[in-house]
Formats: C-alpha cells, sequence, structure tokens
C-alpha cells in the first residue's frame, strides 16, 4: 500500500473521530446573571406636596417589578419604573421596605427612610 493514501485515511479516520467527541460533548450552560440588587434612597417631603422618589434595580434579568411596604398614605410606587410619588396625608418618618422582582422570580429587598414633615 501507498504512504500517501494509508496518511489520508487515518487523516479522514481522526477527523471522524473528532466530529463525534465533539457530538458528544455537553453545550455550555446558559450564562448565570449577576446577583439582583435593589437600591433606594431616603426620601423627604412636606404634608400635601407630592415627594419624588426612585427605587432602582440591577443585575438578574429585566423586566423588573417593584413594591414597597410601609410607605405613608398618599404616596404610592409605580411596579413597573420604581418610581416613587404622591403627596402624603401627615407627617411621619417610615423605614420602607422596598423589593423588587425580577422575570425569573428572583428578589431583593432594601430598608429606606420616608420621612414628611
Amino acid at each position: 500500500p501507498n504512504a500517501s493514501a494509508e496518511l489520508a485515511t487515518a487523516q479522514a479516520q481522526v477527523e471522524a473521530l473528532t466530529a463525534q467527541i465533539n457530538a458528544a460533548l455537553p453545550t455550555a450552560p446558559a450564562p448565570v446573571p449577576e446577583a439582583l440588587v435593589v437600591t433606594a434612597a431616603a426620601v423627604a417631603g412636606q404634608v400635601g406636596t407630592s415627594v419624588t422618589g426612585q427605587v432602582s434595580a440591577t443585575g438578574g434579568v429585566a423586566p423588573y417589578t417593584f413594591s414597597a411596604t410601609g410607605l405613608p398614605e398618599g404616596v404610592t410606587i409605580d411596579a413597573s419604573s420604581g418610581a416613587e410619588s404622591g403627596p402624603p396625608t401627615s407627617a411621619s418618618s417610615e423605614t420602607v421596605t422596598v423589593t423588587v422582582t425580577d422575570s425569573t422570580g428572583a428578589t431583593a429587598s432594601a430598608s429606606q427612610t420616608v420621612t414628611v414633615s
């Protein structure tokens, strides 16, 4: 037999085996998203005058849904944007828990002080 024919046959066998090995390898897992983090600065306002606050999120998988517990009467949070607004009805200093939920159901929470004079 001719050496170049044997070499060509061996190369073909190596290529076939390489293709089989590559086909059997698992595919790379999906990248893990960054940890979901919620940020909310302190908010101050006066009775009867609309307050303005903003809760933000980073990481996780957008879109996000925002919620808050303990907001002063009259102040609300927009679930899709995280904007806090509305005229508080009485003076108080509240510790608010703000929570963000990402599209996978992951949640993160933070405390925020809302002071109304």
